[in-house]
């Protein structure tokens, strides 16, 4: 329930009489929007090709929904129009009647925010009437401000009378809007007024609609938390747990997008290129998060992380696991992932199976690594490397389904980490090395594709590259290479000796000579 706050000398009935002046009970007298519906004719000639049909229907779909979007910005215009000129008119003649002037101010402003009400619009024209919407609303922000400094009206009394608005959405965006004057005015705490309106927008439930109001309550809040502008009263756990709740709830509702509607394949498709358009909405809220000034190592570990990476593994969505993982490795400080490494690896494997592992790990490899090599002294606990291998091993334990490329693909990226962070280790390289060996011959393979057979070969030029001749210290180079067709040990075998040739030691052991020709076998014998 929406707080009510206590008026001096007035009391519910007195707010429904003021309300009832504002907003009539006509509600026939107020505009609602409707979809067009748009039909499709089948009148297509049975020798149309299906790629001809889709393309005609896509641009049938696109002009219909451009006239939709372009019929809701031209009446956003319209009402616009006559709320700046009721206000305007209100300015420049102080003797009119108050109560009237501002009922037409509401009733302008709702009819224009009830465009955000429509189901006929796909996510893409949706932002754009969003967008427009939002730009008009700042001057109705200005003029329930106005009113506030020149003592016309309070803004709790506001903030009470607005919330009698007959239709949600417009209501909810009032809402948001008096809400953030609210807290500017210093009328209302940040805590009492953010946490009722997390609360009253949790009643659209519209998962394209309620991401765009959520949003509007992000935009409206972002500057008036604590712990981002000094004059906010509170504290900085009231700040983060209401843009955690927010995030949670947005989660939610955009991961609903791709159950929602028909189950077709070309709807899941759609569904799911709708929700890709949408992502950053969502992601917003952990930008925000991590832009208070006050939030540390043991608040992010103890309290946002663990919120953040619960939700992850709670929305068993692929897209949103893959998207949510990428946000946190890269919106939140690198000396907050040396500290919490652990348990951000630890939920890697827990993903679900078609999620872009690879991507996530090399992501915040890549990052922990630029971060050891800026640094003036080593940053990074001994047992890096361990944690990601350990990480590396439950995936293949866990992902019986990874094809080969994807394991190489993952190996080369811990390799590549351990050489830039651990560059002389050669155990490291060998260890490597040793698991791509290890897996593939648990899988007992048939015979490795095109593709495998290219990662493959990727991963064994790494050392070829950087250790010239200590490529014999590995034990499990050998190995890997015979899973090689000959064609491709070949290719192997002559990097290697050009490398040999091109290094300044001189090779006096036999042993060493006996391994060099072992991995060049296949250049010495003829297939």
């Amino acid at each position: 329930e929406p707080f009510r706050m206590t008026m001096n000398g007035a009391g519910a009935g007195a707010y429904q009489d003021v309300a009832h002046s504002y907003f009539p009970d006509d509600r026939s007298s107020v505009y609602s929007p409707r979809a067009a519906s748009a039909g499709v004719g089948d009148g297509f000639s049975s020798t149309a090709s299906l790629s001809a049909l889709k393309s005609n229907l896509m641009t049938m779909e696109q002009n219909e929904q451009t006239r939709l979007m372009n019929e809701s910005i031209r009446r956003v215009q319209e009402q616009s129009y006559y709320l700046k000129y009721v206000i305007d008119s209100a300015a420049e003649n102080a003797d009119s009647n108050f109560t009237t002037l501002f009922a037409s101010v509401m009733e302008y402003a709702c009819n224009m925010l009830d465009e955000l009400s429509t189901s006929s619009l796909t996510p893409k024209y949706y932002y754009e009437l969003y967008m427009k919407v939002v730009d008009e609303m700042q001057t109705l922000e200005d003029y329930f401000i106005s009113l506030f400094e020149d003592g016309v009206m309070s803004m709790r009394y506001l903030y009470e009378v607005v919330q009698y608005a007959p239709r949600a959405v417009p209501r909810l965006y009032l809402q948001i809007a008096v809400g953030s004057a609210l807290v500017q005015s210093k009328e209302g705490t940040a805590k009492e007024v953010w946490q009722d309106l997390i609360g009253a927008v949790k009643c659209v439930q519209c998962p394209i609609r309620g991401l765009f109001l959520r949003t509007y309550l992000s935009q409206m809040s972002k500057d008036k938390l604590p712990g981002v502008d000094d004059d906010v009263s509170g504290t900085i756990e009231e700040a983060y747990s209401f843009l955690l709740e927010n995030f949670v709830e947005m989660t939610k509702l955009w991961v609903r997008i791709q159950h929602s509607g028909g189950g077709g394949k070309e709807q899941r498709k759609r569904r799911e290129k709708e929700r890709i358009e949408l992502r950053i909405l969502v992601g917003t809220n952990l930008v925000r998060l991590s832009q208070l000034e006050e939030i540390d190592v043991s608040i992010y570990s103890e309290s946002i992380l663990p919120t953040v990476l619960e939700q992850v593994l709670l929305c068993k969505d692929t897209l949103a696991q893959g998207y949510l993982m990428d946000c946190v490795i890269h919106v939140f400080p690198d000396e907050f992932h040396i500290k919490t490494i652990s348990t951000l690896l630890d939920t890697i494997p827990k993903l679900k199976e078609k999620v872009n592992v690879h991507n996530i790990l090399q992501s915040i490899m890549n990052r922990l690594a630029e971060y050891e090599n800026n640094s003036e002294s080593s940053v990074l606990p001994s047992d890096m490397f361990n944690l990601f291998d350990g990480c590396i091993n439950r995936i293949f334990e866990d992902k019986i389904k990874l094809p080969p490329k994807e394991i190489v693909r993952i190996v080369i990226a811990l390799l590549n980490f351990s050489q830039k962070c651990y560059p002389n280790c050669v155990s490291n390289v060998d260890h490597c090395l040793g698991v791509v060996s290890s897996v593939l011959a648990q899988k007992k393979l048939s015979g490795l594709d095109s593709n495998a057979i290219a990662q493959i070969c990727n991963l064994l030029s790494i050392p070829l590259s950087s250790l010239a001749l200590k490529v014999l210290e590995l034990s499990n180079f050998s190995d890997l290479m015979l899973m090689l067709p000959v064609e491709n040990q070949r290719q192997i075998a002559a990097t290697f000796l050009k490398s040999v040739c091109d290094t300044v030691e001189c090779i006096s052991d036999v042993a060493q000579v006996e391994q060099i020709f072992n991995i060049i076998t296949s250049l010495l014998k003829d297939t």
